[in-house]
């Protein structure tokens, strides 16, 4: 049967045997029985058990980690006063104990950390300085974090400090390994060179050597941005443990600070601890520099600011901000604009990035090509009239023919404007509606939609032939032009039954418009629009999918990096509507404004529940309503259901667990969402999703299905499985 145990594995090596028995045999054999001699008393002292003795060295084993400390103490205590030096290195971890070796993964990261002691020093790893950091007796000094060759994960090393044990200077490990940094390494790649900016790097560099906080100022486009990456690089050998960026471009209130700094710096809050104290715990003593670029967007964050740096007496930040922060220890470095030499290296230099091949002589080429051809270029073509140039071309045109086709008349060393190819100027509600169109989506509101028709939504009314549709935006499909907005595309692609528009069109409904008035006056969407709706963090949309005398109602949101198009939405969303329930899909506002990250949990939940309160409002909402929504969007739904008035949660891929990444600490679990769901709730996970499988519960039913995190796999279990579930929720 094998023997495994959690032991604490020591190796040690006696520095300079080879070479001193070439030079003295004698004294190299009296120094090395010394060596086990005194090797020996202490393992017989501590409870220790040599396994093997590898020639100058040796593997041994011990029950704790502590007794292995005081062991290898005890061994450089007695081995200093007769001048042999001897590294020793601790590892805890499991072994497979066999007559005359040890055997496993710990044996070899003991080995690794053995060769990074000093001759006369007692290095540990991290998983041993966790069994004896509350020991009294024993003090040890934490080294950084190093890749140890052939194991897996970075891993802390520290030092013992005692009477007779050498303690290395971080800067004496250099060589040894791979450092790694407490802080993260995420400075922005270089753009190119910072042109014009030497003096400027040279004096931030020492400020910051000075004073705990340098806040560079300027206006906007100066290069704060840019010179703030490049101090961090160069200054990132002078702090070891870790030089971080953190953009500040999202947080417009001091409560988003903390919240910002603790996920780049990837810390978690956890029982009993807020994100402040993790990041304080994080830094500790450790010489670090935060770099918080784009901070005066967030000033009123000043205080945490200076509380920062007055918990971490090692720490060093510099921040980019067109305002001061005026905190005590801060230093201001107004940075300038470039001078105009520098300017136009600057530009050359961006412009050569662009186009490879530019160079003055090229340039000058192409400038001189390009103008006739700007002068001379044929006018767009539409409905048969010929459309005139652009201000900016006419003038080029004019300019170059009183200069009788010389310079170019913005000046030497100027491109010309390229001519932009000219475009009839519909009304402006008719660009609107094209632009909402060629992004897939549908007119705003039912007035956008009958004056894209030219007319209350007639067709066949005057207007509507190829002259009238010239002036009102009537264009033809084609390379460059706008689509038209008037038959089926200016109304919804979702048909009614029945046949008729959603929106518009010969046989649309009396009530089917974008917009109709509710009983205060305002607008609301009508079925089968998609509408925007206002919330505290920003507009957010809803995309309501019609269908006639609907007997309940589903709302769903969609996943973290993803919208209300996902494959697996739309199957659920259909197999509700075959079940006579209608359907609602909420995009959060960080969507609608364009961004992929989601913004904080508690402002998803103040979108959510003003979207669904909105939607009941307007009387789009017929009970009992279904919340749920994928992933993100099926976390909202738990946290919020009962603030939304709902009566059961539809979870899609809910991320119960996130995987871990790398030697980070496991992320806690979402369980504890789900399980503060009084209502029925029903999840749909993928049988290999990475986020894990939730437990089924006494309201909660768990339905597996083939697939990961997507559950594209198979659509039509995930549609069956929503199907039953919600038909059993409306039955009578």
């Amino acid at each position: 049967m094998t023997d495994r145990r959690l032991v604490a594995v020591m190796f040690t090596d006696m520095v300079g045997y080879t070479a001193l028995i070439q030079a003295d045999e004698r004294l190299g054999i009296e120094s090395r029985d010394r060596y086990w001699s005194a090797l020996e008393r202490g393992h017989d002292a501590f409870g220790g058990t040599i396994v093997q003795r590898l020639g100058d060295g040796s593997m041994s084993m011990f029950p704790s980690a502590f007794d292995a400390v005081s062991a290898a103490v005890a061994v450089q205590g007695e081995l200093a006063a007769e001048d042999v030096r001897v590294r020793i290195g601790l590892h805890v971890g499991e072994v497979i104990v066999e007559p005359e070796r040890l055997t496993g993964e710990a044996v070899n990261i003991a080995a690794r950390i053995e060769s990074f002691a000093l001759p006369g020093g007692v290095m540990l790893s991290d998983a041993a300085y966790d069994q004896i950091r509350n020991q009294g007796d024993v003090e040890a000094v934490s080294l950084g974090r190093f890749r140890l060759k052939n194991v897996g994960r970075p891993m802390e090393l520290y030092a013992v400090a005692a009477d007779g044990v050498v303690v290395p200077d971080p800067a004496e490990l250099e060589g040894k390994g791979e450092r790694f940094a407490s802080l993260p390494g995420n400075l922005p790649s270089r753009s190119g060179p910072l042109i014009g900016r030497g003096d400027e790097l040279a004096a931030l560099a020492g400020l910051v050597r000075e004073h705990r906080v340098v806040t560079i100022t300027g206006p906007g486009g100066v290069g704060k941005t840019s010179i703030v990456a490049e101090l961090g690089r160069a200054l990132a050998p002078e702090f070891l443990d870790g030089v971080a960026f953190v953009p500040m471009t999202a947080v417009t209130e001091r409560e988003g600070f903390l919240p910002e700094l603790a996920d780049v710096l990837d810390v978690k809050e956890a029982e009993g601890r807020s994100l402040g104290d993790g990041v304080v715990a994080l830094i500790g003593e450790r010489k670090a520099l935060l770099l918080l670029d784009n901070l005066e967007q967030v000033v009123t964050a000043a205080p945490d600011v200076a509380w920062l740096v007055d918990s971490c007496p090692e720490l060093r930040i510099v921040s980019t901000s067109r305002t001061p922060l005026r905190t005590a220890a801060e230093r201001e470095f107004p940075l300038s604009p470039l001078e105009l030499d520098s300017a136009v290296a600057l530009f050359t230099e961006r412009a050569g990035a662009t186009r490879s091949s530019l160079n003055e002589a090229e340039g000058r080429r192409r400038r001189v090509a390009r103008c006739p051809r700007a002068a001379r270029a044929r006018p767009r073509r539409h409905g048969g009239r010929a459309q005139p140039l652009p201000a900016v071309a006419r003038r080029f045109r004019d300019d170059r023919r009183s200069r009788g086709g010389g310079a170019n008349p913005l000046g030497d060393g100027v491109d010309p404007p390229r001519e932009r190819r000219a475009r009839p100027r519909a009304p402006d509600v008719l660009r609107l509606g094209a632009r909402a169109h060629r992004r897939g989506e549908r007119p705003r509101d039912r007035a956008l939609a009958d004056r894209a028709r030219g007319r209350g939504g007639r067709r066949g009314a005057a207007g509507d032939g190829p002259a009238d549709r010239r002036g009102r935006g009537g264009l033809r499909a084609g390379r460059g032009h706008r689509r038209p907005l008037h038959g089926r595309h200016a109304g919804s692609r979702v048909r009614r039954p029945g046949g008729g528009s959603a929106v518009g069109g010969p046989r649309r409904a009396e009530k089917g418009g974008r917009v109709q008035a509710d009983d205060r006056g305002g607008p609301r969407p009508g079925p089968g629009a998609c509408s925007v709706i206002d919330t505290p963090h920003g507009p957010a949309r809803a995309r309501v999918r019609p269908l006639a005398d609907p007997r309940g109602t589903l709302v769903l949101g969609h996943g973290a990096a993803g919208g209300v198009g996902a494959r697996d939405l739309l199957a659920v969303a259909r197999a509700a509507e075959s079940e006579g329930i209608g359907v609602i899909l909420v995009e959060q506002p960080y969507r609608v404004a364009g961004g992929r990250s989601p913004s904080p949990a508690r402002m998803l939940d103040e979108s959510w529940v003003a979207v669904v309160d909105e939607l009941r409002r307007c009387g789009l909402v017929h009970e009992p309503l279904i919340v749920g929504g994928r992933s993100s969007g099926a976390r909202v739904a738990c946290r919020t259901a009962g603030a939304t008035g709902a009566s059961g949660v539809l979870c899609l891929a809910f991320p119960l667990q996130p995987p871990r990444r790398g030697d980070r600490p496991p992320a806690p679990s979402r369980l504890a969402e789900l399980e503060a769901v009084s209502l029925p709730v029903l999840v749909i996970q993928g049988e290999s999703d990475p986020f894990g499988m939730p437990p089924a519960g006494p309201r909660r039913t768990v339905a597996r299905v083939k697939g990961n995190h997507s559950l594209t796999s198979d659509l039509p279990a995930v549609a069956e499985a929503a199907r039953a579930w919600l038909a059993g929720r409306y039955e009578g």
